[in-house]
């Protein structure tokens, strides 16, 4: 690369051809970050009213305990998983 910059006179195509020869193909690229959706990020967001980043903020301030307390008042009913597969019945 540096080789061309001292070169930088010449034509596009002698300067493509060369790298082209020299530059080792490889994979180039990484995959994009995504950014993780966490369930307790959710229930703080939900509860307290807040955007996912300033609950993102607030979790560290949360215990265990009370995550488990504001997911009991969140939650909805409903039938869960288990008794949906088996048709309701016990």
């Amino acid at each position: 690369m540096n080789e061309m910059n001292s070169r930088h006179l010449l034509d596009n195509k002698p300067q493509f051809l060369y790298l082209l020869n020299t530059i080792r193909p490889r994979k180039r690229f990484s995959k994009w970050f995504k950014n993780e959706i966490v369930e307790d990020i959710n229930v703080i967001s939900e509860y307290f009213g807040y955007s996912y980043s300033k609950a993102k903020q607030v979790q560290n301030l949360i215990t265990s305990d009370q995550l488990k307390i504001m997911r009991q008042k969140l939650e909805k009913g409903g039938l869960k998983s288990k008794e949906k597969k088996n048709g309701g019945e016990h």
